[in-house]
């Protein structure tokens, strides 16, 4: 099970019921990219060297003190013979919903590292399975917003849920990132109108 190995086989070449997409973006699991920043003093380059290290022990991106990983964006590069994409192909840009802690990675250069959405900017490829779910990427949305608001969607469901059954008039949003703070912010609001009273606590 994938998600579940230490080290999972990250080569190149694909089976028949894989496909190889060409990595562009990462988005760094929150809990993952502030345990890797801290650990290396938020320093750049030993942020992109510690994101490296993990990836070539692991075959993934998953970190080993925190079991998460991320969500990726790149380019369907070739597709195995056995796999039905539907309506994608090769060439379409493509974002994943599926946690890279169960995906073949593997990384060649990190160009850039966003402090602020946890993102790095990359070259290199991911092995999906067919049970891997991606997305066709519409061209519509900056994609360090995309893969953020993915990042948080399953939090935001559960919020949600706890607010509407304890019919919470008001909410105090407790965090360290400005944009996920936002994120919360603007769901609530679009749940509940603006009757609801909410404070950020950074």
């Amino acid at each position: 099970v994938p998600v579940t190995a230490w080290r999972i086989d990250n080569r190149r070449e694909i089976g028949s019921a894989e496909i190889r997409i060409r990595l562009e973006t990462v988005h760094v699991e929150w809990d993952n990219f502030n345990q890797i920043c801290s650990h290396c003093g938020y320093d750049e380059v030993k942020i992109k060297a510690r994101i490296m290290q993990i990836i070539d022990e692991r075959g993934k991106l998953h970190n080993p003190y925190t079991g998460s990983g991320g969500l990726f964006m790149g380019v369907i590069d070739e597709v195995g013979e056995d796999v039905e994409l539907g309506d994608l192909k090769v060439g379409d840009r493509v974002f994943s919903l599926s946690s890279l802690t169960g995906v073949a990675m593997h990384v060649d250069t990190i160009t850039e590292v966003d402090l602020n959405y946890g993102q790095i900017i990359c070259t290199g490829y991911v092995i999906c399975f067919e049970t891997t779910t991606i997305i066709k990427y519409d061209g519509k949305t900056d994609p360090k917003y995309l893969l953020s608001a993915i990042d948080e969607e399953g939090n935001f469901l559960g919020v949600q849920q706890t607010i509407e059954a304890r019919k919470a008039q008001r909410v105090a949003i407790i965090g360290g990132n400005p944009v996920t703070v936002l994120m919360y912010a603007q769901m609530l609001t679009d749940c509940y109108g603006k009757g609801n009273h909410v404070i950020a606590i950074m």
